[in-house]
């Protein structure tokens, strides 16, 4: 499965580092931490998996994967259930 950002959906600004999102369908919106501003550009970028993504976000800040997957998983999961992010 690889994710992307949903366009139809998602609107967004990277403000002072961390990136503001909001729902096009709900108009909620969401800022993320600067991990997750990074995760988010990554699927701006294009479409990745889980698995690339994780890697990506360990090699980046020098970690084990183990060390960031459950969080890049549970953030995921959020973005999906918000349909800011769609498998591709």
């Amino acid at each position: 499965m690889r994710l992307t950002v949903n366009r139809d959906n998602a609107l967004w600004r990277i403000v002072d580092g961390e990136a503001v999102l909001i729902s096009a369908a709900t108009s909620y919106y969401y800022s993320l931490n600067r991990t997750g501003t990074f995760v988010w550009n990554l699927l701006a970028d294009g479409a990745l998996t889980p698995d690339d993504l994780v890697r990506r976000v360990a090699d980046h800040y020098g970690v084990a994967a183990a060390a960031v997957r459950d969080d890049v998983g549970a953030l995921l999961d959020q973005l999906r259930a918000e349909d800011l992010i769609v498998e591709e």
